[in-house]
């Protein structure tokens, strides 16, 4: 009665599960049935084997070992990703009113202007020796694999020399100051090569080709002196702000031009050997500096 009720609650009633017995009935008459078992028991048999559950997948102890190791692997590489980009990544940030100095692991040196930002990976150092950089500074390069310093719209590539980076408002220039530096075109990929006493610069996003270094132009800022030659006055009046940590206010509608110089130690000063020649007043208030044309 019970694999009555059983067949019902599945389905199995009336003319339904006698017909689907007696089909079974026909297959079981066409089997050998063993010595000893009456028809009933062979059929009694059967239907316990439908029931029984389907024997569980059994996976090779090797199998899981392997898939456990991927695992690992996966995890330890992204592990370590995280580390040398995340741990190993070096970013130093010069304020304006202020030089400093950066020792790299190769112990070369890097001589940082004010208002300027450098990074490079401590981790990958010895396998890639590059630095990014916005702003200006001087490096004087260990000699090893190559040194990379990339520019916005530049990369200068060396063995171990002395060099300055320029990487300002969409304006690169670098000048060989020692040994033989390559300038790359991050854009066209085109190549100028300096040695000792000559410079090349971004023109309409193009390098020019090397030029001759003015004396004082490119050396002195690391001691505090800024020399221009025929320079827009508004990049000067910038250079002052840097230097200074200062706002300098300056509304004109001519581009106007300096040949000169002033020094870091003193603001009023500079104030004064750039616009006194330029025909320009300056009213200081506190860190705010207004420039206004002399009637």
């Amino acid at each position: 009665m019970n694999r009555i009720a059983k067949n019902r609650e599945n389905g199995l009633t009336g003319s339904t599960e006698k017909k689907t017995r007696n089909e079974f009935d026909v297959i079981i008459d066409n089997l050998k049935v063993p010595s000893g078992k009456s028809k009933e028991q062979v059929w009694q048999a059967i239907l316990e084997k439908l029931e029984e559950s389907p024997a569980a997948r059994t996976i090779p102890l090797i199998q899981v070992a392997l898939r456990i190791a991927a695992s690992l692997a996966i995890l330890i590489a992204i592990g370590g990703s995280v580390w040398v980009w995340g741990y190993g990544k070096v970013d130093v940030y010069c304020p304006k009113g202020q030089h400093i100095t950066q020792l790299l692991p190769d112990s070369s040196k890097i001589q940082i202007n004010a208002d300027t930002r450098i990074s490079y990976n401590k981790v990958l150092w010895f396998t890639s020796r590059k630095i990014y950089i916005k702003g200006e500074a001087l490096f004087k390069v260990k000699k090893g694999k190559q040194f990379d310093v990339v520019a916005d719209l530049a990369t200068t590539s060396v063995l171990g020399t002395t060099f300055n980076v320029y990487a300002r408002d969409g304006k690169v220039k670098v000048s060989c100051i020692e040994g033989r530096v390559s300038v790359k075109n991050n854009e066209s990929d085109s190549k100028v090569i300096l040695t000792a006493g000559l410079h090349t610069q971004t023109v309409k996003k193009e390098l020019t080709k090397p030029v001759e270094m003015i004396k004082h132009e490119e050396l002195t800022w690391p001691y505090g002196e800024f020399y221009f030659n025929n320079t827009p006055l508004i990049d000067v009046f910038k250079e002052i702000e840097r230097q200074f940590n200062v706002d300098v206010i300056f509304k004109s509608t001519k581009k106007r031009f300096y040949t000169g110089y002033f020094k870091n130690n003193d603001l009023n000063e500079a104030l004064r050997l750039v616009c006194i020649p330029m025909g320009v007043s300056y009213t200081v208030n506190e860190r705010s500096i207004e420039i206004k044309q002399i009637e």
